[in-house]
């Protein structure tokens, strides 16, 4: 799943660059709809659709915390963050409703991935804004499932 989110990202990458001739505000979301339109072809080849998604923007360090639900019956999921072009690292960690961590993805990228299997019901995702060089930056979070 990580490996398809990268790839996505790199065939997103020439509208980005088209995209960064317009203001900053519109360039942002620009960059994160382009991203997410990548993810969401990327993540339909591997069997796995679109279920919900959230979005906003967070200052360098900033914290937030998205509520999510996972339908009974799904036994893949995966929450897929990005993040606009001021962002260099965007972190995930994926709770469940009774608060345990069903995972994270904290490494130094701008694209985190988090693989989520035989878990339905309602999940809290903490999006965590770990590098952002021109606040705020935005971001987009969303759960695909089977």
């Amino acid at each position: 799943m990580r490996s398809l989110m990268r790839r996505a990202v790199l065939l997103a990458l020439p509208a980005v660059l088209l995209a960064a001739a317009t203001p900053a505000a519109a360039r942002a979301q620009n960059v994160v709809d382009l991203l997410t339109r990548a993810a969401i072809e990327a993540m339909g080849a591997a069997g796995l659709r679109l279920e919900s998604h959230s979005s906003g923007s967070l200052n360098n360090g900033g914290t937030t915390d998205i509520q999510m639900q996972i339908p009974n019956g799904k036994s893949l999921a995966g929450v897929i963050g990005v993040c606009d072009e001021d962002c260099d690292d965007l972190d995930l960690t994926v709770f469940s409703g009774s608060g345990s961590k069903l995972g994270e993805d904290v490494t130094p990228d701008d694209a985190p991935v988090v693989p989520i299997q035989n878990y339905s019901g309602q999940i809290r995702v903490r999006v965590t804004m770990a590098s952002c060089t021109l606040a705020p930056c935005a971001y987009r979070v969303m759960l695909f499932v089977n």
